[in-house]
């Protein structure tokens, strides 16, 4: 006898965009409402949703031999009349509305289900559910699991349920098998497996549309119901599911993850910037794009918001035209702490090779070995002595003078007509600003310029106090690691370096093209632009469900601002608290230190007690290996690798403070 598959529907072959079935119920309240010119109170959608539950209460009231009831039968005790006018007919189509708007393919089931079908299998479709039969099929169908002939059999309409195991006889007894010739998967662990299995149908679990834990975490931030948090939790689920039967771990980050946190930030610099009066938002690459690219989604939905523009930029391509004169203190951001010190690397912030230089100094030659070596510490004298050389210093002007007027050609028609050139990146120092702001100056671009960033970080530029918003602000208490933000300011490599990548190189600066400047963009690596494409699309995918239902639910971007504090304590969490198999996704991730990208070292790798050892032989001076590439950035992430016994070691205070000492001195 042949094998029949039996698939549950909801919840195992489709799943809803909001985080609970009973959400959708929230949603077609809004439809309801979406006519009427007045704003609907959330209030109301409570109560309404309280009117629907009560009709159904009074249906199951009426249950005679029968075990469940139809949607018509809930319709139809609909307390009428009511004070908001709904008829027992206009519920019915907002509800069947409201469903087919929020389902979406589990990809792993439907995978499935064509494999079996493939090989000529018979293939039915059992579920407890009040919904119409004919609704089910063509939402089955829609979304590539239904074909004519298969089965499907509907709790409401047979009035049997999984549950008692009445249902499963009935498709026994209809489909002429015996118990052990059906195969059942379905996502209860009672009335999909436990019954099934006792009755001697052979029964396995599904869980791909169960929430995350992440998903879990942000459905619920407040006490009472938020729809927007629903909705988001959803979407990233269902981007999750859409992923087929392997799983795509970095995916399933940036939808639970990056996604929202983006997101609440985009939301946030649309909504602010438009009650500020701006009509034009300029994204600054690499790390703008996705965020450009998720205001372009909700401008989609919502057209009144900023409109965004894409700019290239970057420090390399800001910082050497912002140079008047060549001295320590306008080149003070050559030496970053912690970043490589080869003089060669340093010169090449300028656009510069050390055979550009007309004054090789003393010894000429001899000094080839000079620029390939770390300066070491309190040594930086030699390289400043060389570069403020009288030709030296007029050479880096030079070089200055150059990307000045290049830069102020590629910003000259990009800021004609604006009263304020505003710019989008994820932020931290402000320095990028702050050297713009001179490029404009000395180029006679006439246009203040304002910021809005993700964070800006505690060693901030000073100057720019009321030209800037900010997200998220790290202040001197956040430099305690015990402190709520500390892990983000800590780690904003991962943002910028994963979550953030773009699909273009680095920008050099510029050049001329037929007569324009355009950017000068270096080669990108083709395991950065495949890393970028899968985080992106993931990050895109769950703005784009989020927005088109959030817009038929009546809401608004705003309601993403307000679950800032829920998606930023995902982020910091998942940051400062990584599960093993969240570390192991980024596993493969490299990220460099400098705007030149001359060195890489792995986001994240396992630690061990050799990691410490040469955390506390670097404390002490002494550094024998290539540190950075032998360090590891995400150190929270290698301690959720490192051997269970171990991580609690590295977790303490002391061990951890080694550990991070030496990430920074690498």
């Amino acid at each position: 006898m042949d094998t029949v598959f039996s698939f549950d529907v909801f919840d195992t072959c489709l799943t809803r965009i909001h985080a609970r079935p009973t959400d959708v119920f929230a949603a077609a309240a809004r439809r309801l409402w979406a006519d009427r010119p007045e704003p609907f109170p959330e209030a109301e959608v409570h109560d309404i949703v309280r009117l629907r539950t009560v009709a159904e209460t009074r249906a199951r009231r009426n249950l005679v031999d029968r075990e469940d009831l139809s949607l018509d039968a809930i319709c139809a005790c609909l307390p009428v009349p009511n004070r908001w006018g709904i008829t027992a007919e206009a519920l019915y189509r907002a509800e069947l509305t409201a469903e087919a708007a929020c389902l979406r393919p589990v990809e792993a089931v439907r995978a499935a289900v064509r494999a079996l079908r493939a090989q000529g299998r018979r293939i039915v479709f059992v579920t407890d559910m009040y919904l119409p039969g004919d609704f089910i099929r063509e939402q089955l169908a829609a979304h590539g699991f239904y074909r004519d002939g298969d089965g499907l059999y509907v709790s409401g309409e047979v009035g049997l349920c999984k549950w008692s195991g009445r249902l499963f006889r009935h498709v026994l007894a209809r489909e002429g098998v015996a118990a052990g010739a059906l195969c059942h998967v379905g996502d209860n662990p009672v009335s999909d497996v436990r019954v099934a299995r006792r009755l001697g149908i052979r029964a396995r679990l599904s869980t791909a549309s169960r929430l995350a834990p992440r998903e879990a975490r942000l459905a619920r931030p407040l006490p009472g119901f938020d729809p927007a948090a629903s909705l988001l939790a959803g979407a990233a689920r269902t981007v999750r599911c859409a992923t087929g039967p392997q799983p795509d771990a970095l995916c399933d980050l940036a939808a639970d993850v990056a996604a929202p946190v983006f997101l609440a930030f985009t939301a946030w610099v649309l909504t602010e910037a438009a009650r500020a009066g701006i009509e034009r938002l300029h994204f600054v690459s690499r790390d703008g794009q996705i965020l450009y690219r998720l205001a372009r989604t909700l401008r989609r939905v919502w057209p009144e918001l900023p409109e965004p523009h894409y700019i290239h930029g970057s420090r390399q391509a800001w910082f050497l035209p912002a140079v008047g004169r060549c001295t320590r203190e306008a080149l003070d951001w050559l030496f970053v702490p912690g970043h490589c010190r080869r003089p060669e690397v340093l010169l090449a912030k300028l656009g510069l090779t050390p055979s550009d230089l007309p004054d090789p100094g003393p010894a000429g030659a001899a000094r080839a070995a000079f620029w390939s070596r770390e300066l070491p510490p309190g040594r930086e004298g030699d390289f400043w002595d060389l570069l403020e050389r009288p030709a030296n210093a007029r050479c880096v002007e030079a070089k200055a003078r150059q990307a000045r007027e290049l830069a102020a050609r590629y910003f000259a028609d990009r800021t004609k007509g604006l009263s304020a050139f505003a710019v989008v990146d994820l932020g931290w120092t402000l320095k990028t600003q702050a050297a713009l702001e001179t490029v404009f100056r000395e180029s006679g671009l006439d246009v203040p310029l304002c910021g809005y960033y993700f964070g800006v970080s505690a060693a901030r530029s000073d100057g720019l106090a009321g030209r800037y918003r900010a997200f998220l602000v790290e202040s001197t208490r956040h430099l305690d690691p015990a402190e709520t933000l500390n892990p983000l300011f800590r780690n904003v490599n991962l943002l910028e370096q994963c979550f953030a990548l773009a699909d273009h190189g680095q920008v050099a600066g510029y050049r001329l093209e037929d007569g324009q400047s355009v950017a000068d963009l270096r080669p990108a690596a083709s395991g950065q632009l495949a890393l970028a494409g899968r985080v992106q699309g993931a990050i895109l995918a769950v703005a784009e469900a989020w927005a088109g239902e959030a817009a038929a639910s009546g809401l608004g971007p705003g309601s993403l601002v307000a679950l800032t504090p829920a998606v930023v304590a995902n982020l910091v969490d998942f940051l400062a608290d990584p599960c093993p198999g969240e570390a192991a996704a980024l596993g493969q991730v490299l990220v460099g230190d400098d705007q030149n990208e001359s060195r890489y070292r792995r986001l994240v790798r396992p630690l061990g007690l050799g990691d410490l050892i040469r955390a506390w032989l670097s404390r002490r001076g002494w550094r024998p290996w290539p540190a950075y590439e032998a360090s590891c950035d995400w150190l929270e992430g290698g301690i959720a690798l490192s051997r269970p016994w171990l991580r609690p070691v590295l977790r303490t205070r002391r061990a951890f403070a080694l550990l991070r000492d030496w990430r920074k001195s690498c």
